[in-house]
């Protein structure tokens, strides 16, 4: 099992009326080189080729859940 620190990239600019995730990284616990994808769907179908199970940590997750949701859904 792979355990990752992973991360979102969003838009912010002034007036926007959403918000969109522009870019997906991960880091494995035992590398320090990134893994960088430029959009969440990339970063799931990565994990999906790899055929082991991961646990990915995210340092907002109250925040960058709501993509993560929204992606998977979106999936169905």
């Amino acid at each position: 099992m792979k355990i990752y620190s992973a991360d979102l990239e969003t838009t912010v600019y002034e007036n926007q009326d959403h918000t969109e995730a522009w870019a997906s990284a991960l880091v494995a616990l035992d590398s320090d080189e990134p893994l960088i994808h430029h959009s969440l769907a990339e970063t799931l179908e990565y994990l999906d080729s790899q055929n082991e199970d991961a646990i990915l940590y995210y340092h907002n997750l109250k925040f960058d859940g709501n993509f993560i949701v929204k992606e998977n859904l979106l999936c169905f």
